[in-house]
């Protein structure tokens, strides 16, 4: 009996040193693993640029509300990626943009040149689609030289030209100045300023010439070809940004405007 009572004693002191050793090994553990310091996985390098804010259409004109500033990942900005926003404003998209593209430099058009153009600059070429050509005219009426048209903006031309005629049953030619809307609905591309370098004048001082670059169907440009080489006087006029109407404009001359104005012609004096 007493062998029996001594045997359970030991048992049940073996199962009490057992579960100290237990819990001491668990604390023991606990206080390694809480003092093993686990590495923080380092963030990213990031740089700010330039992203589109919002949808924007191929060749459209990037105002402040198309562009924002977006910390992106070193490693995933591309080359010719735009850091400052006033480098992507008033600019010409060359391509789509959707909300939150990167725009990248190359992929931009000024909208107002000087000079020729730099190595490495994007084409106007670039802006066109495939049944479209570019065609330019000197900025010699006072809509273009005095910088009311910009880039973007939608034009008719003018036309006026002195036309003197007879046919074979005349003898004596008769004619006089005719004025019609001569293209309409075209887009101004861009704008270019250039010094004419006068024999004997300074840089600072040489007098500068503007270009309009226009928008046009190979129809369109040849009737502009004409008109320019006809010696005519062409005009701009500004359309709404929302025009797309071709009108049905008759054209002008001496005989229209008697009509229309019932002017009737003065009696010769005595």
């Amino acid at each position: 009996m007493l062998k029996g009572r001594r045997g359970l004693i030991w048992i049940l002191a073996g199962a009490a040193l057992a579960v100290l050793a237990g819990l001491a090994a668990m604390l023991a553990l606990r206080a390694a693993i809480s003092t093993v310091q686990v590495p923080v996985a380092e963030a990213p390098l990031t740089r700010p640029v330039v992203v589109a804010s919002q949808f924007v259409a191929r060749r459209s004109t990037l105002t402040a509300a198309d562009v924002e500033i977006k910390e992106l990942p070193q490693d995933s900005i591309r080359s010719g990626a735009i850091v400052k926003q006033e480098d992507a404003i008033g600019k010409i998209t060359l391509t789509e943009l959707n909300q939150g593209e990167m725009i990248l430099a190359q992929n931009l058009l000024d909208v107002a040149a000087e000079g020729e153009p730099e190595a490495g600059e994007p084409s106007l070429a670039e802006a066109l689609e495939e049944d479209e050509v570019a065609v330019s005219l000197r900025a010699t009426d006072l809509m273009s030289r005095f910088g009311i048209l910009q880039p973007g903006d939608k034009v008719d031309l003018l036309f006026s030209i002195n036309v003197v005629g007879k046919t074979y049953q005349e003898e004596v030619p008769r004619g006089g100045l005719v004025a019609l809307n001569a293209i309409q609905n075209l887009e101004i591309l861009q704008i270019v300023t250039t010094k004419t370098q006068e024999e004997g004048a300074e840089e600072e001082t040489a007098p500068q010439e503007r270009f309009i670059v226009l928008i046009a169907d190979p129809q369109q440009a040849v009737i502009l070809k004409y008109l320019k080489d006809s010696g005519g006087v062409i005009d701009f006029a500004l359309r709404s940004p929302a025009s797309e109407q071709l009108f049905d404009v008759e054209a002008v001359t001496i005989n229209y405007l008697a009509e229309r104005y019932t002017i009737v012609p003065p009696e010769p004096l005595d």
